[in-house]
């Protein structure tokens, strides 16, 4: 089974280069995420990771989500608590997000 951890998530207004029609409509959303400790990996593969929007917390752009990766194969040990990943829709990073402490 794959770990599923809490993270805040902080969508990237269009205004400044983010999704152009703004956050995803629905709770949930995939995307390939580089992730800041392992950012070297992200030249050689990238992994989607799974968004559940839990909430909003305080307006559209900021949720609390559940994040996971895609695939059995993926590096899970990379969500781990305080963790900072990036989410991509081809070459624009469309969010910023953080793994909860636990």
């Amino acid at each position: 089974m794959r770990p599923t951890m809490r993270a805040t998530i902080d969508w990237i207004p269009p205004e400044e280069g983010g999704r152009r029609s703004g956050p995803p409509s629905g709770p949930d959303y995939a995307a390939p995420a580089k992730f800041t400790e392992h950012a070297d990996a992200w030249l050689i593969e990238a992994w989607d990771l799974l968004v559940h929007q839990v909430e909003c917390l305080g307006g559209p752009n900021k949720w609390l989500a559940d994040v996971q990766f895609r695939v059995d194969e993926a590096p899970h040990a990379w969500l781990m608590p305080h963790a900072v990943f990036e989410l991509y829709e081809g070459r624009r990073c469309v969010a910023k997000g953080t793994i909860a402490a636990e």
